[in-house]
């Protein structure tokens, strides 16, 4: 039987403990810890994630100032409103929404979120700790990914296919996974023999974007599939996987919506709080 994997009875002890860490931080501080969330684009998926995050804030006992960046707002004025919340003591962590808008340089933006704020590591300061095995925060997505894939108590060196090398999910997740001691072989579009590869990995990450676009003739049986893609169609939400057809042949399953999301969630916060901890601020 299939194991479908519950992310919001998993996130739930991540949430306590980063509602213990804001009370505390709240009862030191006289306000409650912030976070600022920017968005360039106005989408349904960017629109989930910015009520997802909202929502849990509200319940951790942190505050957001979310904004929406005007169509007609230059890169130049963002990166001054960037800035401006890097200066602001009452703003202690900042995140830029992906995707951002066509025309934005996505390196430029982020490198200048101040790293001490930076609540999904996409600063390349902090993806350089990373990359040196010295982080202490990484990339949320990221994050919840491998702390699903550790709930599977895999054997050291389980060989693990991850089908996306974007910066915020295929690359820091490799590198945290190799510093993990797994073995990680990535995938991507113009990859030749993906078919082969999918068919015979025992543990994959999908994170390609296509709804429903994977199912039961692309896996091995028995495999563990975490997808942690958000897809939208006819306004129904979906993952890469189609979750019916690998009932009762996958071993385990991330269901979209419920899987990664609410733990990818979890794991933003729990970074503000860390952040925050490394600067002794709780």
């Amino acid at each position: 039987m299939t194991q479908i994997f519950n992310g919001k009875d998993f996130s739930r002890n991540i949430d306590e403990k980063t509602k213990e860490d804001a009370k505390k931080f709240s009862k030191a501080n006289g306000r409650n810890p912030k976070l600022a969330i920017l968005s360039t684009i106005s989408s349904p998926d960017q629109e989930s994630y910015i009520r997802s995050k909202s929502k849990k804030a509200s319940l951790l006992g942190v505050d957001t100032d979310i904004m929406r960046i005007p169509n007609d707002m230059k890169e130049v004025q963002i990166i001054d409103q960037i800035n401006n919340l890097n200066q602001l003591k009452d703003i202690d962590g900042i995140i830029l929404e992906s995707p951002l808008r066509s025309d934005l340089n996505q390196f430029e933006l982020s490198a200048t979120i101040n790293p001490k704020k930076d609540v999904d590591s996409q600063n390349p300061f902090n993806e350089g700790l990373l990359f040196m095995n010295r982080g202490s925060v990484f990339p949320a997505t990221a994050s919840a990914i491998k702390a699903i894939i550790e709930t599977l108590n895999l054997e050291q060196g389980s060989e693990i296919l991850i089908v996306n090398r974007s910066n915020i999910i295929g690359r820091p997740l490799s590198m945290m996974l190799l510093n993990s001691n797994y073995t990680v072989t990535i995938c991507h579009s113009k990859t030749v023999n993906l078919h082969n590869l999918m068919g015979s990995a025992k543990t994959v990450v999908t994170a390609i974007g296509k709804y429903n676009h994977f199912s039961k003739k692309d896996f091995i049986e028995g495999v563990n599939i975490v997808d942690a893609a958000i897809n939208f169609k006819d306004g129904k939400m979906s993952g890469d996987c189609d979750l019916t057809s690998l009932l009762d042949y996958a071993n385990f399953i991330t269901p979209v919506p419920g899987g990664v999301g609410p733990v990818t969630t979890s794991m933003l916060f729990s970074n503000l709080m860390r952040l925050l901890e490394n600067q002794s601020i709780v």
